[in-house]
């Protein structure tokens, strides 16, 4: 029996992921499948490449009058007798003017939006949103089917949006799929709880299709004057950042490079493009072709395809340029080297005008170069039909019954919760474990969420999962002695909550609803732990009377010592208040402030190669910093890993103030400390 499939899509517009549902759609087998789309507007260059198998859903008329211009739609409404729909246009549109940006438009208007659609009649195997925000929110708030599977095309951290609310959403949905392994990556660490959801399935192109239409008949054509053909397609947007194509030509124009930029598409950026070209005088050498149906003949006829984009999911435009055996020139946007090997199948520049326009120039000039690239490009296998495969395998599998997953989410909580009654560990509370390191030469390695989510398989906000990192967590806690002098510090609200603030204490209890049993199976019961949250040790807490005598006690481990800093290049511990005044020196080595265990062997050895000439180390770098001051500690030097420390003083001292008389350390300072970068 077929499965009855809904997409929803809010148009058919010209642009990248509009392009690939309509690959998907061709590529679907109509023997496994019954599909139907709905639009949110029945228009777009691709609505005529739909598949004739494909049922059309009509349009809602009430969306329809809503898309009239505001006193118009209001009247309508009215008329009809409608005024709840006149009032929620009214509120969309005072809603709309709050928002921040476009992507919270999105979002926060959606609530009024949603009253202008039907809910979708139908007894559906499957609803898939097939764009990020509104696509998605549809299919969960207004149709009917067993199973909802959204897709994500770009970066969400880069929309800016409202991240609370969209997970809202995101949890409601079966599965997520997005069209790289790198934004899998990335949605898993701003989602964490839902990481399991997220999959990958990228944006299929057709090579044989896409070849068959590049040699077509064109009747927009390139200018026959020997310029060096420079070509983008895609939409005239803010996140494609074309000042820089403009800027990066008009340096190639300066060095009498007979270079010509051909834009294919549309957007809202093009009046202000029109007029940068129109200023810098070099309208003769900037065309704009407007929205082309097949651009295909365009690009390969072009003698490179340039993209300066700030961010992309994974472009299909790319890939297309990559399919027509075309030298390719991009910015190192996030997913730039997933799709594009620098100085094998193209250039990456950075994101700037002169580092493209030195790129351009280089495969102007040295044709063999040139050559080398089509060459490779000829070797790889280009086109993704089979990517289908992954999609079929979703459609195809065993759904599990809401309430299974609910019975199996229970049964953990229920479990995890005994085990709170049944085991304590042996953790030191705040003013204990403090007054541990001051009156001892003892290291600290500390342990909390993130490093437990790293040894899950997860990853957090600036540490991506690393297998030999979370082997390497692992092996510590299980094999650590605590009667050395490397002490291990672990959360104390594996044990309670109760001086935290109410906020506090709902994360940990959530927290410890999923995690206790992995904490008590990898710290066993009888060893001795500090408490990890010491360097958390005002923010958290609801009565905050201790937390000047703990930052008091803490700063004592480096009064008048000659004190070494491991951070990452951005943390700048110290700088703004008298966190380190008493140190007798300070001296430090930064690294990369993300994903800084890319560079641990470097930092290790660099490390331990100084540790002899300070009195104690302090690092800050995550879990990083876990595995270091396992490390440096196992050679006998003193390690104490500080984490959060600098931003829960700052915000005591932004309460509270400093000390009269304190000496702050000053941006300048910091920088004139710092006596190695391994980034």
């Amino acid at each position: 029996m077929k499965k009855k499939l809904l997409f929803v899509i809010p148009s058919l517009a010209l642009g990248g992921a509009e392009k690939s549902f309509v690959n998907l759609l061709n590529a679907l087998d109509f023997e496994k499948y019954d599909a139907e789309v709905f639009l949110f507007v029945k228009s777009g260059e691709f609505l005529p490449l739909l598949p004739k198998q494909v049922k059309l859903l009509p349009i809602s008329e009430d969306f329809a009058t809503f898309s009239l211009p505001f006193l118009k739609s209001v009247f309508t409404f009215s008329k009809k007798g409608r005024l709840d729909l006149a009032l929620y246009r009214l509120l969309f549109v005072l809603a709309n003017t709050r928002a921040r940006n476009a992507s919270v438009s999105e979002q926060i208007t959606w609530k009024y939006l949603k009253n202008f659609f039907p809910r979708i009649q139908g007894n559906y195997d499957l609803a898939i949103g097939y764009l990020e925000k509104s696509s998605n929110y549809f299919i969960t708030d207004r149709v009917s089917a067993s199973q909802k599977i959204g897709w994500i095309h770009t970066d969400l951290k880069a929309l800016d949006l409202d991240f609370a609310f969209e997970e809202k959403y995101l949890k409601k949905l079966d599965k997520i799929i997005t069209v790289s392994e790198n934004l899998v990556d990335k949605l898993q660490t701003y989602f964490s709880e839902i990481k399991e959801k997220f999959h990958c399935i990228e944006n299929i192109n057709s090579a044989k299709i896409i070849n068959e239409l590049a040699n077509q008949p064109q009747e927009a054509i390139l200018k026959n004057d020997e310029a060096f053909n420079i070509i983008f397609v895609g939409r005239l947007v803010k996140e494609k950042a074309l000042h820089i194509a403009i800027e990066a030509l008009e340096l190639l124009l300066k060095k009498n490079i007979n270079a010509r930029l051909y834009l294919v598409g549309e957007g809202n950026k093009r009046p202000e493009l029109q007029k940068m070209v129109q200023e810098k005088n070099i309208g003769e050498k900037v065309v704009f072709l407007g929205v082309q149906s097949n651009p295909y003949p365009l690009v390969k006829a072009a003698d490179l395809f340039l993209m300066t984009s700030v961010f992309e999911g994974k472009s299909i435009a790319l890939e297309e340029a990559k399919i027509l055996k075309k030298p390719i020139v991009i910015t190192d946007f996030s997913t730039a080297s997933e799709q594009i090997t620098d100085g094998k199948t193209g250039l990456i520049a950075e994101m700037n005008a002169l580092s493209v326009a030195e790129k351009i120039e280089k495969l102007y000039r040295d044709q063999d170069f040139k050559n080398e690239i089509i060459n490779n490009l000829s070797q790889e296998k280009l086109g993704n039909e089979d990517e289908i495969e992954k999609l079929n395998s979703i459609l195809n599998e065993k759904i599990t019954s809401p309430d299974k997953i609910k019975l199996k989410t229970k049964l953990v909580y229920s479990f995890n919760r005994i085990l709170k009654k049944l085991i304590k560990l042996k953790i030191l509370e705040t003013s204990e474990s403090i007054d541990l390191l001051i009156h001892h030469e003892f290291s600290l390695a500390r342990y909390g969420d993130g490093e437990l989510n790293i040894m899950m398989g997860g990853n957090i906000h600036f540490q991506e999962y690393h297998p030999d990192l979370a082997k390497r967590l692992k092996q510590i806690l299980l094999n650590y002695n605590d009667k050395t002098n490397l002490k291990i510090g672990i959360p104390l609200a594996i044990n309670t909550v109760k001086e935290y603030k109410p906020v506090v204490k709902k994360f940990w209890n959530m927290n410890m609803d999923t995690g206790r049993f992995h904490w008590i199976k990898y710290c066993g019961i009888y060893k001795q732990y500090l408490n990890a949250s010491l360097t958390r040790c005002y923010i958290d807490y609801l009565d905050k009377t201790k937390s000047k005598l703990w930052f008091e006690n803490i700063m004592l481990l480096w009064k008048d010592k000659k004190v070494l800093i491991v951070e990452g290049e951005n943390s700048k511990l110290g700088v703004n208040n008298s966190l380190f005044s008493n140190a007798k020196s300070i001296d430090r080595v930064v690294t990369k402030s993300e994903n800084a265990w890319d560079k641990y062997f470097d930092l290790f050895t660099d490390t331990l190669s100084r540790a002899g000439e300070y009195d104690i180390i302090l690092a800050s770098l995550g879990p990083t910093a876990t595995i270091l001051a396992n490390d440096i500690a196992q050679k006998g030097f003193r390690i104490v890993d500080i984490g959060h420390l600098n931003l829960e003083y700052n915000k005591y001292i932004a309460d509270y103030g400093e000390n009269p008389g304190s000496l702050i350390l000053k941006e300048e300072t910091c920088h004139s400390q710092i006596i190695c970068k391994i980034l």
